[in-house]
């Protein structure tokens, strides 16, 4: 870690004299280092600080890269029971004692770059997966160090293992890092507290200079609320291009929690208690004979109580709203709905999508579906799940009419369209060409260029690529909670797990062109575009481990 002196003279010779100054700065008691670049595992206390550095490194005839390492207070040397530990040039860990027998393990790495083999990746996060699952369970484990790795901000799919404040999209580094933290129930700090970006931002790209987030403090989700924050320190100038990242950190020793038969308390639970006050209305629903006397029946007059704490509330009228546990409240609804959409696609019929196809198979093949006796012509005029609709138009204008014709049947009916969800997704062959505004009752609607319909998501370039790989990221954010719950479970049998295993692998999906337009055809969530080589290749090994295990287990009984 010797350098020369630079033009600046104020700067020490050494970078351990230099990151031991920033470090007692910033008041930082451990603190992970990543990129060393040192020889072999050692260890020395500089001389005018505080601090002592440990590392570990490649051999002294190899390449001076890589390394990991620790700076760690002095006087905090005394409370530990061993000296850290090395498991490579990528990883080493620190086991801090705590009070009442409780012990912390810190991990300090260094991930391999996105330009990197994949074996390499592969080795690495294998590596740290045996190290997590060698640990106890019930230890606390904090994980430093660069990553080199994306994790984006998809707290939809991650929810548990980053927080609501992430930024950018993740890469396949990224997907590899979310993949290990799902298995092993692991949270982000870093996405956790709600901070400007440049208190989030590591490392800035020396080509495009934009910022990234590429260096993370990892922890278990149960102790989470250890951290009080964790944010970047723009100020210490440790010598390189990564910033220093600080998280302060108060551990709580919680008591194990004893397992304790409770009785269910009835009156604690808060319930709703719907009844008729006039008794009549039994009466007069088994004499009616016309159907919207039955429904008005059931709805007329209906008050409630509520019931809590054992005192029940006077009665009220319950004149909006679905009534829960209704089974006819929604059986209207969708009734009702689909009376009025019938409505406006009468008066809009012209302006409806054509869709020709046959019955007889070759669907895929344009030049069959121009048959004038197979042939046969559907008109699609919307799409409707529960109170949300998508409604597809051939042109700008025609979709116009059709809002503007929803929309009157809709205030008639006493209905409202909300502007400010509905968004226009233009699909165009010519993207050159200008899109008018829409608009719903003088109210502008926006234009995006994707948006997500039932868990899909639509795009203006009609192309798959988003989908597949939303899909993917599912897929992985699933199989790294099987992880858990069926391959590490030992209640299951190995041939379960297997069975399991098995049958969670979907072929790749099928692309085909049609008019020059690629459409995508996708088999149940993509496991197998998941694995990307090292997943799957982890998941076989582990099989084949409890296979031996097995029948190692069955040949000693």
């Amino acid at each position: 870690m010797d350098q020369p002196l630079t033009n600046d003279q104020n700067r020490p010779q050494r970078r351990t004299a230099l990151v031991a100054s920033e470090l007692c700065r910033y008041i930082v008691d451990i603190a992970a280092l990543s990129e060393t670049r040192l020889a072999d595992e050692n260890s020395l206390q500089e001389m005018g600080s505080d601090y002592t550095f440990f590392w570990k490194g490649l051999p002294k005839d190899s390449q001076s890269i890589h390394g990991v390492g620790f700076a760690v207070q002095t006087l905090l040397l005394n409370r530990l029971s061993e000296a850290p530990v090395g498991a490579n040039e990528c990883l080493m860990t620190l086991r801090l004692p705590l009070m009442k027998q409780r012990f912390v393990t810190l991990i300090s790495c260094y991930a391999p770059t996105l330009s990197s083999p994949d074996k390499t990746k592969n080795r690495f996060y294998e590596e740290l997966d045996n190290l997590l699952h060698n640990l106890p369970k019930n230890e606390k484990v904090i994980l430093l160090g660069d990553f080199n790795a994306r994790v984006g901000s998809n707290f939809d799919v991650w929810q548990g293992v980053i927080g609501r404040h992430g930024t950018g999209k993740e890469n396949s580094n990224g997907i590899r890092l979310l993949n290990l933290c799902s298995t092993h129930d692991l949270t982000i700090t870093n996405t956790v507290f709600q901070l400007p970006n440049k208190y989030k931002m590591s490392w800035i790209h020396p080509p495009s200079k934009h910022r990234r987030q590429i260096i993370f403090i990892i922890t278990r989700k149960a102790d989470l609320r250890d951290f009080l924050i964790t944010r970047a320190l723009r100020g210490a100038e440790c010598w390189t291009d990564h910033r220093l990242i600080r998280s302060i950190v108060s551990f709580q020793i919680r008591p194990p929690i004893r397992k304790q038969t409770k009785k269910k308390q009835i009156d604690r639970a808060m319930f709703l208690l719907l009844q008729f006050h006039n008794q009549d209305k039994l009466t007069e629903l088994q004499t009616a004979l016309h159907s919207m006397a039955i429904i008005k029946a059931f709805h007329d007059g209906m008050t409630a109580h509520v019931c809590m704490g054992g005192n029940i509330s006077n009665s009220f009228a319950v004149i909006v709203g679905v009534k829960q546990g209704c089974v006819l409240a929604p059986i209207l609804f969708n009734i009702y709905l689909a009376a009025v959409t019938l409505l406006a696609r009468y008066k809009s019929e012209n302006d409806s999508i054509a869709v020709n196809y046959r019955l007889d198979g070759n669907l895929f093949k344009p030049q069959r579906l121009k048959a004038k006796t197979k042939a046969r012509t559907a008109y699609v005029f919307d799409m409707q799940h529960a109170d949300d609709a998508a409604y597809p138009a051939p042109s700008p204008q025609s979709l116009q009419r059709n809002l503007d014709a929803v929309n009157s049947i809709y205030s008639a009916g006493g209905l409202v369209m909300n502007a400010s969800k509905t968004e226009v997704l233009p699909i165009q062959h010519n993207t050159a060409a200008p899109i008018p505004p829409f608009n719903i009752g003088g109210k502008g609607l926006k234009t995006v260029e994707s948006f997500k319909y039932l868990g899909s998501i639509l795009s203006a370039t009609w192309y798959t690529e988003n989908e597949i790989h939303t899909r993917i990221i599912l897929a992985s954010s699933s199989f790294g909670k099987l992880s858990k719950r069926v391959f590490l479970n030992r209640a299951l049998t190995v041939e379960t797990k297997i069975k399991v295993y098995q049958y969670s692998q979907y072929s790749h999906p099928r692309v085909q062109q049609v008019d020059g337009v690629a459409m995508g055809t996708l088999f149940g969530v993509l496991f197998a575009n998941f694995f990307m080589g090292c997943i799957e290749e982890e998941v076989l090994n582990k099989i084949e481990n409890l296979k031996s295990t097995a029948a190692t287990l069955m040949t000693s009984s």
